[in-house]
């Protein structure tokens, strides 16, 4: 469980890649069929950047290396809002990028952690 205190207590990465749940209750009706098939609690996050806003901070507070990086992958609705939780934190992360799938749809952002070794 992300949200226990002591969930990787102690460890640090050079680079942490992270498919959380995105999906909110709202997109729901725009979901190809086949997503329900998989575990609900491994797509729906209500609100839907909960998991995204812990990891973040848990990177800034000891999770993440100096110069270590922050991957996401996540819903083409939610990406502008996750790049927003990086910029907030624009004196922890630089270099953020969005990456687009192969129906030119952004699917994945990353940040550097602009703590130097």
């Amino acid at each position: 469980n992300i949200f226990d205190s002591k969930f990787l207590e102690n460890i640090s990465f050079d680079i942490i890649v992270s498919n959380p749940p995105y999906i909110s209750k709202e997109q729901i009706s725009y979901c190809d069929r086949g997503i329900f098939y998989e575990p609900f609690i491994a797509l729906f996050a209500d609100p839907p950047l909960k998991f995204y806003a812990e990891i973040i901070h848990r990177a800034i507070n000891g999770w993440l290396k100096p110069e270590g990086y922050l991957v996401f992958e996540c819903s083409p609705f939610n990406v502008h809002h996750i790049k927003q939780l990086f910029n907030h934190q624009q004196d922890h992360f630089q270099d953020i990028k969005i990456i687009f799938d192969t129906n030119q749809l952004p699917r994945v952002i990353s940040a550097k952690n602009k703590k130097v070794i």
